[in-house]
């Protein structure tokens, strides 16, 4: 039973290794793959000296915050940084063990050194505590990640489900196994649970992969585009071009014919091929801004919105180069004007048509505040999830933009109420 035990223990510490890699893989910049391998290795060494060396056994939990302080070198960011979150870590392993102990103890009635000496027990205990271990860190992320418009209890039954269906379930198979003293059901017992837990690890973990390469297809997609719209501009722009010149070419001629009309007298039609040469000139118009990237999509979805009679503000102090992805910036705003537009669309009045966007930088962020009217017979989801009826290949926009601001530390704000819907986001730009 004591090899069994051990194994147990050797379980319980590569799980604590796979659950810490996970939190730090998350918190920190991620780092060579040979430099993480060295320092989990050493992570489980210490580990094991603190459970297996019976003289430094009492000095279990500083161990065991030794250990979680020394997987974190391995990756890029500040010691003192390292140091909470490590700590932080560490609590959170030391609260799971003391809430799974006095549950089991308040249950069974047995002191926690008997639980401990049982070996049904302990092992469940110790797979239990592993779990607890997963859901206080995905409340961590979570509450890290929390957004304004959605409340953080409303995303719990998402992540928890699997959980706390695999808890119940391992609670049942040691229940029915306790009921028998067969060594080899005690075996398959252990083997059985721990097989269930890594399928619910490897489940989340391919579920997190698909939702990444998601994202990474939508953002392709986006640069494809991208190419498309700017190979239009470049047409447009050698258009404009080449009426520019013929404008140019042919001003002479209408600078004498106006100069007829005006000595003659004839004022009103000199007036009114002055209007037609202002109106000719004035279709060529477009927004400028000093990024070429984000002024070829703004000229282009203003084409789209003027074509609906939509009043179209935007403003933009945005320099040439910045440090956050083009196509990044690009995806949030195309995704913005977008949706801003079908709302619009959906309304009556002409007058009501409006659209405002600003994107303006301020010391190290990126600002971006838009806004658009929208109808009241056509209010937006709580969810902002998308209306349409194919849903497989819509609804996209929002989440997209929630992916794209959390990768550079930001921040997002959607609300709306009868007549406007507004979004306000905030992007680090270094």
């Amino acid at each position: 039973m004591s090899e069994l035990k051990t194994a147990i223990d050797i379980i319980g510490i590569i799980f604590e290794l796979f659950f810490s890699s996970a939190f730090f893989d998350y918190i920190f910049n991620k780092t060579f793959k040979s430099k993480k391998i060295f320092f989990s290795l050493l992570y489980v060494l210490i580990l094991c000296t603190g459970v297996f060396i019976p003289k430094i056994k009492n000095f279990a939990p500083i161990i065991s915050l030794l250990a979680t302080f020394v997987l974190s070198l391995s990756y890029n960011s500040k010691i003192i940084s390292k140091m909470i979150y490590s700590t932080m870590l560490f609590l959170s392993f030391i609260m799971s063990e003391m809430v799974i102990g006095l549950v089991m103890s308040s249950i069974l009635r047995l002191p926690v050194e008997k639980i401990i000496d049982n070996l049904y027990f302990y092992a469940c205990g110790v797979l239990f505590s592993k779990f607890i271990i997963y859901i206080i860190l995905k409340l961590i992320i979570e509450i890290k990640n929390k957004d304004v418009n959605t409340s953080l209890l409303s995303r719990i039954p998402k992540f928890f489900i699997l959980p706390i269906s695999t808890l119940y379930t391992v609670l049942i198979i040691f229940y029915l196994s306790y009921k028998t003293d067969s060594f080899i059901v005690t075996i398959s017992t252990v083997i059985a649970v721990v097989l269930l837990i890594l399928a619910n690890i490897f489940t989340i973990y391919f579920i997190d992969k698909i939702l990444s390469s998601e994202m990474k297809i939508q953002k392709l997609k986006a640069t494809e585009n991208m190419l498309k719209l700017q190979s239009i501009r470049y047409k447009e722009i050698i258009s404009s071009q080449k009426e520019i010149s013929k404008i140019k070419h042919d001003m002479n001629n209408y600078l004498i014919s106006l100069s007829g009309y005006i000595l003659s007298g004839n004022t009103e039609t000199a007036l009114n091929k002055i209007n037609e040469k202002v109106l000719t000139i004035a279709e060529h118009n477009y927004y400028k801004c000093n990024n070429y990237c984000l002024e070829t999509l703004i000229n282009s979805k203003f084409k789209a919105i003027s074509q609906q009679n939509i009043i179209f503000d935007f403003k933009t102090n945005i320099p040439e180069k910045i440090n956050v992805d083009e196509t990044d910036l690009c995806i949030i705003v195309g995704n913005l004007l977008d949706n801003a537009r079908e709302a619009c669309e959906k309304i009556d009045k002409l007058e009501n048509k409006r659209i405002k966007l600003y994107i303006l930088v301020k010391g190290n962020y990126i600002s971006i505040y838009q806004s658009n009217t929208i109808s009241k017979m056509h209010q937006p989801n709580k969810d902002f999830s998308t209306q349409k009826n194919n849903k497989l290949y819509h609804g996209f926009g929002i989440e997209n933009i929630k992916q794209i601001v959390k990768k550079y530390n930001g921040t997002s704000n959607f609300k709306f109420n009868d007549s406007e819907f507004n979004s306000c986001l905030l992007l680090k730009n270094s």
